[in-house]
């Protein structure tokens, strides 16, 4: 009978580590916590040939960098000049360049480039 008392006490503290373990760890996941910021602006085309880069210039005359897939980095290609609404997750800054990885691009309808560059 105390051989079945040790063998249920091991087994109830095991089971204890792991459901604490279990709950430690989903509190952990970031389920559809996902934290995008946006930038709006004009996409123009930075550099020279053969070392162009795809940017967005917003109101304040800053240029982003945009490093996307190449589905969305055809669009913003065909889309060039037209303004947009780019969703982005992170941001890194390479000396004085800030790069955007984008994440969605909607393009604004009726916008007026006049602010930009008065």
């Amino acid at each position: 009978m105390k051989k079945f008392n040790f063998h249920f006490k091991i087994f109830y503290y095991i089971f204890f580590i792991l459901i604490i373990g279990l709950f430690i760890n989903l509190n952990n996941c970031k389920i559809d916590n996902k934290e995008y910021h946006t930038k709006q602006g004009k996409i123009i085309i930075i550099g020279n040939e053969p070392f162009t880069k795809l940017s967005i210039i917003d109101n304040n005359k800053r240029v982003y960098t945009l490093k996307c897939d190449k589905i969305l980095k055809i669009f913003l290609l065909e889309n060039q000049g037209k303004f947009v609404k780019i969703s982005y997750k992170n941001k890194e800054t390479i000396g004085k360049n800030t790069i955007l990885i984008v994440t969605n691009v909607k393009i604004i309808e009726n916008k007026k480039e006049g602010n930009i560059y008065e």
